[in-house]
């Protein structure tokens, strides 16, 4: 797993999760510049694309939820 933070010049901090599984990946943040600007660099070195809202991983099938008071939460809803 690698994380970054960033805090940017307004004085908020900007995080991003990279989870990596063999060939498969998931990169979770709340920042669409921050997750844009880190694809276009990863994209330097590797191969990338972006496969929109996770929905299945490993052979999971995942649901997000909007937290009431923080980011998301990823529940496992069948495996297949």
């Amino acid at each position: 797993m690698f994380m970054k933070q960033v805090k940017k010049a307004d004085g908020t901090t900007s995080k991003i999760n990279l989870k990596i599984h063999v060939d498969d990946a998931i990169v979770a943040t709340h920042d669409d510049q921050f997750y844009a600007d880190f694809l276009t660099k990863l994209g330097k070195d590797f191969e990338v694309s972006d496969s929109g809202k996770l929905i299945w991983f490993l052979g999971c099938k995942l649901e997000q939820k909007t937290a009431l008071t923080h980011g998301y939460s990823i529940f496992l809803v069948t495996y297949a």
